[in-house]
């Protein structure tokens, strides 16, 4: 009673009432003897460490008053009282520093001899939370004494054997704030292991729809893998734990060529610099970027480590030679070389294909920063791709990117990552024997692009099919349904060829569009070709075009906008990817019978030669940005669809194509010149605003995909 007093009423007592302060630091000396006493005993039972804790928070309540005074100078123009009471504070509380200090010095020493009867007496949670609180207010008390706070660190720092017995015994509905806040005098297991409790709570552990569509989407990786996980519950630690670890198997093996070992660690990996990566490698880095961040929610060792030179780019930090030691000992080496000799004579070519083989050639010239360069050339630019990816999926599980958490959780290492996913020396063996047994399906010479065109030759096969009703035309041609003989439906695009003409290309890059899943872009199945035409196999989506729904229904500004997140998203897809629509219009924007829209004809426009050997092909300028239209700034880039998404939004509020007012003629010249296209009244405050972002005649002003999903007008729907 009397402490939860004084820790409300403090400032009273100490400003009208100096004498009962001297009483208060008798009852935080005798508070403190206690204490000090009560920790002598070593057979801790459970309801006598209660009385303990009680007692240091009592002291702490008690404290209150002496912490203010300790601010406070002793004035000669103050009265006697006063200047006794100040001195008489700051002696006390250097000396309850200075015995509360030896005390947790001697105890913190003999918790690992005495952890053996703590567990038999089942005290081991009691004892560690006992520990924390008397820590956390010694670290209260050391702020106001002189080099306390370094004082309270160096005892700390030598005591890191018995700190992770604590933090081993912490739950996460225990307050440990004071630990993460010094996590700097932990060692590299227990940093990790309170930053994940802190992060994620038991739940998310347990979490069946974060696990499971990770789980699906591994069939694309490893057949054999998933059919053998296929039953199993992976909530179960016991399940997630060897399913994670095998994946992992995978993801790493060398051979499948997205990660390459360093030589001198090989179970420290970075992406492999090599590969040229298509859609499916990029989703692949993704699902590692996730299967790691799994890794380290659930501290689970799968046996690899990332490497430094990737660890750094993860975390946005600048690369320097050093930083390469690791991944490439004999580039390191050779650069040192150079620079010792202070001579890059050798390397006077002004065009030098120099460490990896990238197949590319970088113009480069001897100066101070060739060095920087060719580091940035062979190990960042590279490998940004790849490096993107995984971050992108490694932020999905974790909500936050590696560098953020290492600003958040001060005193959290890169290292420590690493701790978690390949533990001591030997986890990284077990690995490397396990990698040698894993017997893949397809031995090409890229085992994974072999595997996926396997499983999707298993699930569509598009050989034996008929004719169904046309559907529409568009910029590439018919499109007709189409049924297999085992019952599926599909859509198919006739697009007719000049004779002559060879489109062994256009089939190789259209395989490529087939590598692309996502719920708002429609899917690729394949293509066939006879003399006449090429056909393209495409997902049928049967409800038709934005164009269509429009034209039959007045579609409300809640419907507009639930549609415009979609087609963001399908957009923020394809532009991860570098792939560029450049003809977004509600005619090819389709929507399915449950209202989940289909972004159509993505990547056709990019591939090679497909306009020239068609015998007929219609554009239409209304949806085309200034730079497209008038050939400057650069022509088709990213932003070009960003301008095509505010032509769409406004078509679907307005039922009428852009620049509708205007003959087909004068649409080239108003666009060419930056005018925007009518924006009637009717059109609400966010839709206007989100249309004007997009119709930014600059090309730089324009937000990207990810940016618009953040507005107003798309933020908060469900889609």
């Amino acid at each position: 009673m009397l402490a939860d007093y004084l820790e409300h009423n403090y400032e009273i007592l100490y400003d009208y009432y100096p004498g009962a302060v001297i009483e208060i630091l008798f009852f935080a000396i005798k508070l403190s003897e206690d204490l000090s006493n009560g920790l002598c005993n070593i057979f801790y039972r459970s309801e006598y460490i209660e009385s303990l804790r009680i007692q240091v928070r009592d002291l702490g309540k008690f404290l209150c008053v002496p912490r203010k005074v300790i601010n406070v100078q002793i004035n000669e123009d103050e009265d006697d009282d006063k200047n006794i009471m100040i001195g008489y504070t700051n002696a006390v509380i250097n000396v309850l520093f200075k015995d509360h200090l030896k005390d947790m010095k001697q105890n913190l020493t003999r918790l690992p001899d005495m952890i053996k009867i703590f567990e038999r007496l089942h005290t081991t949670h009691s004892v560690s939370l006992l520990y924390l609180a008397i820590l956390n207010e010694l670290n209260s008390i050391s702020q106001l004494v002189k080099d306390g706070a370094d004082k309270l660190q160096r005892a700390l720092e030598g005591q890191k054997n018995s700190l992770q017995i604590m933090v081993r015994n912490i739950m996460r509905s225990d307050d440990y704030d004071w630990f993460l806040k010094h996590i700097v005098v932990l060692d590299s297991e227990s940093r990790m292991h309170l930053v994940m409790m802190k992060m994620f709570p038991e739940k998310k552990l347990r979490d069946a729809q974060l696990l499971n569509p990770l789980f699906c989407w591994s069939e694309k990786l490893d057949k054999k893998l998933f059919n053998a996980f296929k039953y199993k519950d992976l909530t179960d630690p016991k399940i997630l734990h060897p399913w994670l670890c095998k994946v992992c198997q995978v993801l790493f093996e060398p051979k499948n060529l997205l990660f390459r070992a360093c030589p001198d660690n090989p179970t420290d990996f970075y992406p492999n610099p090599e590969l040229e990566p298509e859609p499916f490698h990029l989703d692949c880095f993704k699902f590692a970027g996730q299967v790691i961040a799994l890794a380290l929610m659930h501290e689970i060792q799968v046996g690899v480590a990332l490497g430094r030179v990737f660890l750094m780019q993860l975390a946005r930090k600048n690369i320097s030679l050093e930083d390469v030691k690791d991944a490439d000992p004999c580039f390191y080496n050779r650069c040192k070389e150079f620079i010792n000799k202070d001579d890059l004579s050798a390397l006077e070519s002004p065009k030098v294909k120099f460490g990896f083989k990238t197949g590319k050639t970088m113009k480069l010239y001897p100066s101070h920063g060739y060095i920087k360069s060719l580091v940035r050339h062979c190990f960042v630019h590279s490998i940004s791709k790849q490096v993107s990816f995984f971050s992108k999926g490694f932020e999905m599980i974790f909500k936050t990117s590696i560098s953020q958490l290492l600003e958040d959780f001060k005193g959290l290492k890169l290292e420590d990552l690493n701790h978690v996913l390949k533990g001591n020396g030997n986890a990284g063996s077990n690995f490397g024997k396990k990698r040698k047994s894993l017997n893949h399906e397809c031995n090409g010479s890229d085992p994974l692009m072999s595997q996926l065109q396997k499983i999707r030759r298993r699930r569509i096969n598009i050989t034996d099919w008929q004719w169904g009703d046309f559907l529409g035309s568009g910029s590439f041609g018919q499109v007709h349904e189409g049924y297999t003989s085992d019952g599926f439906f599909f859509a198919v695009k006739v697009a007719p060829l000049l004779e002559g003409k060879k489109v062994d290309q256009i089939e190789q890059e259209i395989a490529l569009l087939r590598q692309f899943s996502h719920p708002n872009i429609v899917k690729y199945f394949g293509t066939h070709k006879d003399e006449m035409n090429l056909y393209i196999f495409l997902e049928l989506v049967r409800a038709g075009s934005l164009e269509k729904l429009y034209q039959k229904f007045q579609l409300q500004d809640s419907q507009v906008s639930l549609y415009t997140k979609q087609i963001l998203k399908g957009l923020k897809y394809l532009h991860d990817r570098n792939v560029v629509h450049r003809d977004i219009k509600c005619a090819n924007i389709l929507v399915n019978e449950n209202g989940c829209v289909k972004i159509a004809d993505f990547g056709l426009s990019r591939v090679t030669n497909l306009k020239t050997l068609m015998k007929s092909c219609w554009w239409n300028p209304r949806w085309m940005p200034p730079e497209v239209v008038n050939g400057k700034g650069g022509g088709y880039g990213l932003k070009a669809d960003i301008w095509s998404v505010g032509c769409v939004v406004l078509e679907m509020s307005t039922r009428q194509i852009p620049y509708s007012h205007l003959e087909p003629g004068a649409v080239d010249y108003s666009i060419g010149e930056g005018k925007l296209p009518r924006l009637p009244d009717s059109l609400t405050e966010h839709s206007r605003d989100f249309i004007l972002q997009c119709l930014q005649v600059n090309p730089n002003d324009r937000p990207t995909a990810a940016k618009l999903l953040e507005h107003p007008f798309v933020k908060g729907r469900c889609s």
